[in-house]
């Protein structure tokens, strides 16, 4: 029997490794008591993580990260909130130092005012919507803008390093890279080049917003993207 590929592989194969390590077991065991082992060595591929779901009737989660816009200042209470709702948030910080008129402090704030992360399932997200402070989840023409995996864990791969960070104009999508070597290894984004430095962008097509950070242009790769599931 073949089986259509219908979903995309690596991101199959990352969510089943990273959301579902406590069922692999029990899934190989299914797979061999329904004498489905034979079957299973003749395919390849999509195909191949396809009938494994087929088999266990496993379903990946539908979580997905949706850009939150918040009342002015109030990134940090609302994050605050949804964190006490255990809802999985990311609001990215950066430590500035701010000048009273008497003393300078360090102090943490929001890299992208007034807007913050939460990974949920579209459908759970009145709890969301009704956190004080949240005024909306961004859409465009009525459609939420999910922000890919990826995407966020470059941003928090820049967070390691915030003395590299800097805010860029919003720039469009174009070709994506690859950083192979250095502490931004795995991240992904545009490269810019300047008369005395290259810098690694990324953009939140979400809240169109770009950060960049500087990087070595000896590092990176060209990279084809997988559709987004």
């Amino acid at each position: 029997m073949k089986f259509r590929p219908f979903l995309n592989r690596k991101r199959i194969v990352a969510q089943l490794k990273t959301e579902h390590k406590s069922l692999r077991m029990g899934r190989k065991q299914k797979i061999a008591s329904n004498k489905n082992y034979y079957k299973l060595n003749r395919l390849s591929g999509r195909d191949r993580i396809a009938f494994i779901l087929f088999v266990t009737g496993e379903k990946l989660p539908m979580e997905k990260w949706y850009a939150i816009y918040t009342r002015p200042r109030h990134e940090k209470k609302v994050f605050d909130q949804l964190i006490e709702k255990k809802i999985e948030s990311f609001l990215p910080l950066v430590t500035r130092v701010r000048q009273w008129k008497d003393r300078k402090k360090k102090v943490d704030m929001p890299l992208f005012s007034s807007y913050l992360f939460v990974h949920i399932d579209y459908k759970y997200r009145f709890s969301v919507l009704q956190t004080k402070g949240v005024v909306k989840i961004v859409n465009f023409n009525g459609i939420p803008a999910v922000v890919p995996d990826w995407q966020i864990e470059s941003l928090r791969r820049m967070l390691e390093h915030p003395e590299k960070i800097q805010l860029e104009n919003y720039i469009r999508p174009g070709e994506i890279v690859e950083v192979v070597e250095g502490p931004f290894k795995g991240m992904r984004g545009m490269v810019r080049k300047n008369k005395n430095e290259t810098r690694l962008i990324i953009t939140i097509d979400g809240i169109m917003q770009s950060v960049s950070v500087e990087i070595d242009t000896d590092f990176v790769k060209r990279v084809e993207l997988p559709e987004e599931v």
